[in-house]
């Protein structure tokens, strides 16, 4: 911590602009792919029936996207002026209170989903048609609402540590994992969109289970908020 502290304040404007913003550009850019791949392997295993239950179902995921962000990057600034000013006490507290909200907020916004998803998917505007696909494909993607939501939330913490690096590698391994699961669930399993949403769940989860493994084992100087968990659970 005393490491990325000393170098977040003495490194010169321009280094820290490329150390940590490339980084994040990289990452960002990858788990935007995260859509466009479903959608090109839907398109040729499904045809354009998946296409559009995955666009049905595409606001659900972006509430459940919205919501981290919106906990994650706020406590993100919290705790980087909190670590900034020596503060590790606050620090923890404010991750402490981002881990809840993160859960609790896609817990009960995937339950309200899974009580109101026949209605949601009508409302969204889907046809009669891709109404069944549709909801075959948000049940599973919010089975990994909890998954999805930690590592949005958690991703913006890393980077309040001043680990953009890490922040990337983390997206880039569930966004490659999902690559790979994607054409071996839906054409070679013939699993449709349920396959699709289901290498999406394991590649989520697969990030999360990173995120909670560096928070729990990594060297405490590179990673200052892992003992927060130890103590939390």
């Amino acid at each position: 911590m005393k490491e990325q502290s000393r170098r977040l304040g003495e490194d010169s404007i321009g280094s820290l602009m490329a150390r940590l913003s490339i980084p994040a550009f990289v990452g960002m850019f990858v788990m935007g792919m995260y859509n466009i791949v479903d959608t090109i392997f839907v398109s040729y295993g499904v045809g354009p029936n998946g296409v559009a239950a995955l666009s049905i179902a595409f606001p659900v995921q972006m509430i459940l996207m919205a919501m981290a962000a919106m906990f994650g990057i706020g406590g993100a600034s919290i705790i980087s002026r909190s670590l900034g000013a020596g503060e590790q006490k606050t620090a923890n507290t404010v991750f402490h209170q981002v881990i809840w909200l993160v859960i609790f907020s896609s817990i009960l916004i995937a339950i309200l989903t899974f009580i109101f998803i026949d209605p949601l998917i009508t409302m969204f505007g889907a046809p009669a048609e891709i109404h069944q696909m549709t909801k075959e494909f948000l049940e599973i993607i919010l089975l990994g609402a909890v998954f999805q939501s930690f590592g949005m939330g958690m991703n913006n913490i890393v980077r309040s540590e001043g680990n953009a690096k890490t922040a990337m590698l983390t997206m880039i391994i569930s966004a490659v994992i999902n690559m790979i699961l994607n054409p071996i669930f839906i054409m070679g399993l013939h699993m449709g969109v349920r396959g699709s949403a289901l290498a999406t769940l394991i590649a989520q989860a697969i990030g999360a289970a990173w995120l909670l493994f560096l928070f729990f084992y990594r060297v405490k100087a590179r990673y200052p908020l892992k003992v927060l968990v130890c103590e939390w659970i």
